[in-house]
């Protein structure tokens, strides 16, 4: 899963999380368990298994917010809250202008699935 897809379904799954109840979100700022929900609902589309994405997704986390991509808070919920940053947000953007070669043929990646991905909008 390269860098671009995870932060693609971050940004997602932050847009339908914080609908409100009334429309199927929480209405409130993402939160692991949700986002792992929002994945294993969409796997199929995802073309992966949710065992596969909730790996890479978790094993993954820590280089994301190091980068400065997304920024997690304790919530009051008593749950962790994450988001992307601006930082992420122009990252995200930059690829999404610059198109998927411009980091998918590091380490032999053959396949970005981030352009795609924006259907979930429709099923989320």
């Amino acid at each position: 899963m390269t860098q671009h897809e995870m932060l693609l379904l971050v940004g997602l799954a932050e847009e339908w999380h914080a609908q409100p109840v009334s429309e199927g979100g929480h209405g409130e700022p993402l939160t692991m368990p949700c986002f792992l929900a929002f994945l294993s609902r969409h796997d199929r589309l995802l073309g992966f298994p949710a065992s596969y994405l909730h790996t890479q997704f978790q094993s993954r986390f820590n280089r994301l917010t190091t980068n400065g991509w997304i920024d997690t808070w304790k919530g009051t919920c008593g749950q962790d809250h994450f988001a992307l940053t601006e930082k992420g947000v122009a990252q995200l953007n930059e690829w999404n202008e610059k198109g998927c070669l411009s980091h998918r043929q590091r380490r032999g990646r053959e396949r970005c699935a981030a352009p795609q991905l924006p259907q979930l909008r429709k099923v989320a």
